[in-house]
């Protein structure tokens, strides 16, 4: 089709000159002619690209879709695998507890097996962490169930806890517990959910509501949210950038004995961030760090410390 189009315009430019009269192909006709032709290969190079690029993207569209239909393929089959398992796993997990690994303690297995939620869940801890009795998940399960079902809501942190660190893994469902453990106001669930909204473990990531749990836990007096709302006052994260607030909640946390809050003290102390640089009072704070137990955090501040000589002051 291109080549004919090609082919016409050239004969359309001979036979022009021809009807005008000229009978030899002068200088100017065969210029003419040329720049003609050239302008037609030209067109015809660009109609032929688009052509080429449009088939080109059909091409490559089309194996787009084919990935995507695979992938989601391969997402459902996985899903369906999980939902599987869960299933599975939901019913070994609310299997009632051997007798034979009873407690010695009846008096709590009968207030257990009564109703009482305290009891209830203070028998789920103790299958959990084998404590007077074999260690058996599934009925530490069983009885965090039955106490976080009365709303019971430090069963409910507990249960979130056993869906969340490995024992059962499954982030969403952990989500589902602290968020009803942190609606009661408990400080370690909302401390938690903090976490999971600023990793977007088990939910979808938000840094508001990352701000507005550990803002909760830490106003009623929980350490590590001190610690972390500060952190996220320094980066403006979930609120805007405050180094003076960020000071004083590294500061609230680091009183309570925050080995990690009394070392970003010290560093706030010592670089004057949020507050007028005191290196007595950052070397005060480097020091405290070595009376925990956090060995990381120590070596840290080992090296601060050499680093700023913190000994002159």
């Amino acid at each position: 089709m291109l080549l004919k189009i090609f082919a016409n315009l050239i004969l359309f430019a001979i036979f022009i000159f021809l009807v005008k009269g000229y009978k030899v192909f002068s200088i100017e006709v065969i210029a003419t002619i040329s720049i003609v032709g050239v302008v037609s290969a030209f067109v015809l190079i660009v109609m032929g690209a688009k052509k080429y690029a449009k088939e080109e993207t059909t091409r490559i569209q089309k194996n787009i879709n084919i990935k995507k239909e695979n992938l989601r393929a391969d997402i459902e089959v996985k899903a369906a695998k999980r939902r599987r398992l869960d299933d599975n796993q939901e019913e070994k997990e609310y299997k009632r507890p051997d007798s034979d690994n009873a407690p010695k303690d009846e008096g709590l297995l009968k207030d257990a097996e009564k109703g009482e939620a305290s009891a209830q869940n203070k028998l789920g801890w103790m299958y959990l962490k084998g404590e007077g009795v074999n260690q058996d998940y599934s009925s530490a399960l069983y009885w965090f169930s039955k106490s976080a079902e009365k709303n019971d809501f430090i069963a409910q942190y507990n249960l979130g806890t056993m869906y969340d660190e490995g024992v059962l893994e499954n982030h969403k469902k952990a989500f589902e517990w602290y968020q009803k453990a942190a609606d009661q106001g408990y400080d370690l669930a909302q401390t938690r959910l903090g976490d999971m909204f600023l990793e977007g473990v088990g939910v979808e990531q938000s840094n508001n509501y990352a701000f507005k749990w550990h803002n909760q836990s830490a106003r009623q007096g929980n350490m590590l949210s001190q610690c972390f709302l500060a952190y996220m006052h320094s980066q403006g994260i979930g609120t805007f950038e405050n180094e003076k607030k960020a000071f004083e909640w590294q500061e609230k946390s680091a009183k309570q004995g925050y080995s990690v809050a009394q070392y970003n003290l010290g560093v706030m102390y010592t670089k004057g961030d949020g507050v007028l640089k005191d290196l007595s009072k950052a070397k005060y704070w480097i020091n405290k760090v070595y009376e925990g137990s956090d060995v990381e955090t120590s070596k840290r501040a080992e090296t601060f410390w050499s680093k700023y000589e913190l000994w002159k002051y």
